[in-house]
């Protein structure tokens, strides 16, 4: 997000499921809320406030939002049930050497026993 007339860098952050967007305080048409923001180069929790010409653009704004985050933390559950399957895999998994494995190595020592008689 930029300043309408310096184009100055005002927000640059992720929207995450965490966010929540509330409306200001004393004023339908504008909205407020916090995040992890890096705009002047250095991660920084911040706080932020948007002021809109109209009501119903500050109410679609918000709801757009809201929906985004909505939508992220109904993926970071995806997520989690994913992990979980895969974590019952893992543990399920175990590392064994083969016979063929061995007779290789047993090979490799009777070559470098023979060379050293040698």
């Amino acid at each position: 997000m930029r300043q309408a007339k310096t184009l100055k860098i005002y927000a640059n952050h992720l929207l995450v499921s965490t966010m929540k967007m509330q409306e200001h305080a004393g004023s339908d048409k504008s909205c407020v809320w916090h995040a992890a923001d890096f705009a002047d180069g250095e991660l920084k929790e911040e706080m932020f406030a948007i002021r809109f010409g109209s009501v119903e653009n500050c109410k679609k704004f918000k709801d757009l939002v809201d929906e985004i985050a909505e939508s992220l933390a109904k993926d970071e559950g995806k997520v989690n049930e994913d992990g979980s399957s895969t974590a019952g895999l893992l543990e399920k998994l175990t590392v064994s050497e083969s016979k063929s494995e061995e007779g290789v190595k047993g090979e490799a020592v009777t070559k470098s026993e023979a060379t050293a008689s040698e």
